[in-house]
């Protein structure tokens, strides 16, 4: 009995957080950055395949479940691009996110790049909220449904970065669109998010790096999100870290370069929220490859 309690809470909470703010959560955002911010694209001069793996609230029926894949290089003097699909899953929700990433910098200063991104793709979206329902089971499933329903996405993106700081805002999808499930008396908007990244790196010796960062996210009609991380490199090789979302969650990072062409990242998160002792903890999984597109090859990136 208190687990199909449990289970039904969960489905009110997960279409909450379904209408409120679509957008999939990720604590490694700064390894996969062109997925928030466009201007990203190119910026490590490499070219780099990214994928993760995300499992949210595990333990729960109908638990976020995202799952990225991208690929991005500079194409051309001063000229980067990505390509981005993304899964995901939560509740009787399933999208399919893809977008093309484009981006052009200007040297500023001796160090600086300023960067100017666009996004163009689009969402498939498939939402069956008879899927767990406790009433009606009469009701065809063909209601309160949508199925493979295509919405085009647009987005912009301003990253300036040197070889130790960067700051940037995006807005990832310019476009509003509204969903209609069934005759209408269920609905989906997908509001217009806004991004604001920054960080820098502090060389602490020979041996380590230390780098804090923020990650805010608005959208109306829910509160602002804050994240804030502090990470540390050792030998180039080794990174350890914590990040707080205010009133959500804290979590643990670590990643290892196993070489300067592999990199693999784990981060858990441990919900804080009222629905700490509820909801089970959170588990993302990174992998990347980066290969040199010239003869000098740097140090593994920090950001």
């Amino acid at each position: 009995m208190y687990k199909k309690i449990l289970s039904f809470v969960f489905c009110l909470s997960a279409l909450n957080v379904l209408y409120g703010q679509a957008e999939a959560q990720y604590t490694q955002y700064m390894y996969n950055t062109s997925i928030i911010n466009p201007a990203y694209s190119g910026s490590e001069e490499v070219l780099k395949i990214s994928l993760l793996h995300r499992s949210q609230w595990v333990g729960i029926p109908g638990g976020p479940e995202t799952q990225t894949f991208s690929l991005e290089s500079m194409i051309a003097q001063k000229i980067g691009v990505s390509l981005n699909v993304s899964k995901d899953e939560i509740g009787p929700s399933n999208e399919v996110v893809f977008d093309l990433n484009l981006s052009y910098y200007i040297q500023v200063t001796d160090n600086g790049r300023l960067a100017f991104g666009m996004k163009g793709g689009g969402r498939k979206l498939s939402m069956n909220l008879n899927k767990g329902s406790l009433f009606d089971t009469q009701t065809p499933q063909t209601v309160n449904s949508l199925n493979n329903n295509f919405f085009p996405t647009l987005g912009a993106g301003l990253y300036y970065y040197t070889n130790k700081s960067y700051i940037g805002f995006s807005v990832p999808n310019l476009l509003i669109t509204n969903r209609y499930v069934g005759d209408g008396n269920e609905s989906y908007t997908n509001d217009t998010h806004y991004h604001f990244i920054m960080g820098s790196v502090f060389k602490l010796n020979n041996y380590v790096k230390f780098k804090p960062a923020i990650l805010l996210k608005a959208v109306a009609g829910s509160p602002i999100s804050i994240d804030v991380s502090s990470n540390f490199m050792f030998y180039d090789k080794l990174i350890l870290g914590v990040a707080y979302r205010f009133d959500a969650a804290i979590s643990g990072l670590v990643g290892f370069n196993v070489s300067k062409n592999f990199f693999v990242g784990y981060a858990s998160d441990y919900s804080t929220g009222f629905e700490n002792n509820a909801f089970g903890s959170s588990h993302e999984v990174f992998l990347s490859l980066r290969f040199p597109m010239g003869s000098i090859y740097e140090s593994p990136r920090f950001f």
